[in-house]
């Protein structure tokens, strides 16, 4: 299965996401079962379109971001919507085209310099993973699985007698656990006297040592699937971004 989306600029400077989803077949599955990549490089692979939904249908458009997914047909909606948030969770700034795989899951990735690569790839995500999930599941005959946009981890900040302590929220938390296969810290605190020294020695902002800290998830990466605030323990406030 491939699902193909793109941004697209029209001749009139519109832009829309076009999405379309492909079958392999069972021969076919069966190889990228084996090398999922074989799915976005090997020529020889021509899946059937099985729906499209568009955005920007007029003639002579040009495409400004791409995600291309492909796993075997027959892997279980709800199973593929796990693998593929993997799968992007492996993603590394940096590389405005790439592809790479995480299990049976293969994706390829690219965006122009005229957008922002973290902000495409998630919004990309949250064009294409909720018409698998609803529509082509249905298709297949499974049930519907539900898939949500991309929401930001939630981070608790208090303050305590010598200095600031975060935890991240539980429910993401476990969620991170799970698609990361491995524990996540508790928590991260800095103390008062510390921080002037680590503000003067750090090249990057304190939020964001926090957020890769608790997450264990590269900054950008986690910009992708959705980002991170952080809030007052007590009020709920978000503190950051302000």
């Amino acid at each position: 299965m491939l699902l193909v989306a793109q941004r697209v600029r029209s001749p009139l400077g519109g832009l829309g996401v076009n999405v379309a989803v492909y079958v392999h077949g069972q021969q076919t599955s069966a190889a990228l079962a084996r090398d999922p990549q074989l799915g976005l490089v090997e020529p020889v692979f021509k899946p059937t379109l099985m729906l499209t939904m568009k955005e920007i249908d007029a003639p002579g458009g040009r495409v400004v971001s791409l995600l291309d997914i492909v796993f075997p047909d027959d892997l279980p909606a709800d199973a593929a919507a796990v693998l593929v948030d993997r799968a992007l969770l492996a993603w590394r700034p940096g590389d405005s085209s790439s592809i790479w795989s995480e299990g049976p899951v293969a994706v390829r990735f690219y965006a122009s310099p005229e957008v922002e690569a973290p902000g495409e790839l998630r919004d990309l995500r949250a064009s294409t993973m909720p018409l698998f999930g609803q529509v082509v599941a249905r298709l297949r005959g499974g049930t519907p699985v539900p898939v949500s946009p991309p929401q930001p981890v939630h981070i608790r900040q208090s303050r305590g007698r010598q200095g600031d302590r975060y935890v991240l929220d539980p429910i993401d938390r476990g969620r991170l656990s799970k698609l990361l296969g491995r524990a996540l810290p508790s928590s991260f605190s800095i103390a008062d006297e510390t921080r002037e020294a680590f503000e003067v020695f750090a090249l990057v902002p304190l939020e964001r040592i926090v957020i890769e800290s608790l997450t264990g998830v590269p900054f950008e990466t986690l910009a992708a699937l959705g980002g991170a605030i952080i809030q007052d323990g007590a009020t709920g406030r978000v503190l950051w971004p302000s």
